[in-house]
């Protein structure tokens, strides 16, 4: 895979004291906001949900948190930290906590002068928990940063970005992670492993999200979690160079090396570059494709696809391109061309085409709130803007195969369940109305069913990881069969074969996410109630690799 190819996504933010507003533009707010306090022993949450319930669901995530937190920092909260809580992105765009623009890759915000933890409510609970345990990781390391001596919140600048980062994401998603897993795989195969001096010189190409947990995963596997706190005190207040010396025994240039060399042991011990091979041919010819190619969708016929790239330069667009030639036909889509368009979905949301190839749903942000509109093709001009007056937020829209229903996953009071929109009577059809999230839906090619990716299974059986699995929904009954299959595996962006009797999947079962098959012999799915390796017949890998999960032996390498 080309270093190109990758996009990196902003998940969490970690403020500095002050923020410039961008020349020329203003952070528009489109809805008044009446907030209500709820208070725990360390937090204190300004809310805005309906059902204070579910706000009382994420105080007890915080508190959670909290406890996890303390024990590797060794701080505590003597007063409530204030945590701002939006119901979706779109509202969280709008804060008035943070004076920057917030874009659409971020997941959240910690502001240093009064310690607030800003965030919105995400589509799933994992990453509503990711984000939280993210955001709370840096008001932890703030409260260090003010009330530890000798230090302030101007020894912010010994922390590299990718050690603060990073250590965010090692402390929220844990050691072992198929996301940069994928990262650090793909710098073994293509040999460009970076250096510390690297992290620090090029975070346009060592993403410090990733690079910087991976760099922690080391540090706590040789040394323990115990030293996370003194080196991070330490780096604080002398510098990264003074830490590894006096604290690992250490520098820059031998770490580097022993960085390096853990990861290329290990993946040469499973023979990575022996199971590496192109999966297929370049699909973009054009002399500028963009550095980054989001979200590919192709149309029923085979003949366009589209994709989000900035290969213009000043924004992220949609575009639209000859899959005989690989040349770029036009650009469809532009918050620069549409004026009322605050910025399109580019991270969670791909487009999807009418049966005919003539139209595109895609979501855009318009007046504060992710909605989708439809895209004639050929003219690159939107022909109709679904305004869903019930549905706060909108993500994952699926064309049906007659051309009547779009469905989607939508969200609601911080709940993310299936609807669908029907073109003829203009009205939107609520699927689902539970806690579980529901998103991604695909249709069969008979349109009699939507399978889904949910985290269901994992809240009815109490998982700690509230993972995701498949569900089938029927439209003619309306009832949901889950998919229970390997356990504590995200099982994600579900589709039907052609034929209907497969459906093909993405997993991270074995530490890495690959593409598998689920196969249905008897011409009709059915849920499987057992473990996995009971029904190994109906599992198949279609790609990818097949060992021991990344990270395996007593360091623990991503």
């Amino acid at each position: 895979m080309k270093k190109w190819l990758f996009v990196w996504v902003v998940v969490a933010g970690f403020a500095l004291p002050s923020q410039a507003q961008y020349f020329g533009k203003n952070k528009v707010r489109y809805t008044p906001f009446y907030f209500r306090v709820l208070q725990s022993p360390h937090f204190e949450l300004y809310h805005y949900l309906q059902d204070s319930s579910r706000a009382a669901d994420f105080l007890q995530s915080a508190e959670q948190w909290y406890a996890i937190h303390q024990m590797v920092f060794a701080d505590t909260f003597h007063t409530p930290n204030p945590v701002i809580l939006y119901n979706h992105h779109g509202d969280f765009q709008q804060t008035g906590a943070i004076s920057g623009l917030i874009d659409v890759g971020t997941g959240g915000v910690t502001e240093g002068l009064k310690n607030r933890v800003v965030m919105p409510l995400m589509f799933t609970r994992q990453e509503t928990e990711h984000v939280l345990g993210h955001e709370l990781v840096h008001a932890f390391q703030y409260h260090i940063l003010k009330n530890e001596d000798s230090l302030s919140l101007q020894s912010i600048q010994n922390l590299p970005l990718w050690m603060v980062e990073g250590l965010a994401e090692y402390l929220s998603l844990g050691r072992i992670d198929p996301h940069t897993a994928l990262w650090m795989r793909d710098t073994y195969i293509h040999d460009y492993f970076p250096t510390l001096d690297d992290l620090d010189r090029k975070p346009h190409i060592y993403f410090p999200y990733r690079y910087g947990q991976s760099f922690w995963a080391l540090i706590a596997g040789l040394w323990g979690d115990e030293i996370i706190r003194p080196f991070f005190v330490y780096t604080a207040r002398y510098g990264l160079d003074a830490a590894l010396q006096d604290l690992l025994s250490t520098d820059r240039q031998a770490f580097s090396k022993l960085w390096k060399e853990y990861y290329h042991e290990y993946y040469a011990s499973i023979g990575l570059k022996e199971m590496h091979g192109a999966m297929g041919d370049s699909v973009l010819r054009d002399k500028r494709p963009g550095r980054m190619q989001l979200s590919p969708s192709l149309s029923p016929d085979g003949r366009y696809m589209a994709y989000l790239s900035e290969r213009d330069l000043f924004s992220i667009d949609l575009f639209l391109v000859d899959m005989q030639s690989g040349k770029v036909i036009r650009r469809l889509l532009s918050t620069d061309k549409e004026g009322h368009i605050d910025a399109l979905s580019y991270l969670e949301t791909a487009g999807s085409w009418s049966p005919d190839g003539r139209l595109l749903a895609f979501v855009v942000y318009v007046k504060g709130k992710p909605q989708p509109v439809i895209i004639d093709v050929q003219s690159g001009k939107i022909k109709e803007q679904l305004f869903l007056k019930d549905v706060e937020a909108v993500n994952h829209p699926a064309w049906s195969p007659d051309g009547r229903l779009l469905a989607f996953s939508g969200l609601r009071q911080g709940q993310s369940d299936l609807y669908v929109y029907d073109f003829q009577t203009k009205e939107v059809r609520r699927l689902t109305n539970d806690r579980a999230a529901q998103i991604q839906p695909a249709w069969s090619p008979d349109g009699r069913q939507l399978v889904f990716a949910t985290d269901a299974v994992a809240l009815s059986k109490g998982y700690a990881h509230a993972g995701l699995n498949i569900g089938i929904y029927d439209m003619g009954s309306g009832s949901i069969r889950l998919l229970d299959f390997f356990p504590g595996a995200d099982n994600v962006n579900p589709l039907f074969s052609p034929d209907g009797q497969s459906i093909l999947f993405l997993s991270n079962r074995d530490g890495f996410r690959n593409l598998y098959s689920l196969r249905n012999r008897q011409r009709q799915l059915r849920a499987a109630h057992t473990a996995a390796h009971r029904h190994h017949r109906r599992y198949r890998p279609v790609a990818g690799y097949h060992h021991r999960p990344a990270g395996a032996g007593s360091v623990c390498v991503l």
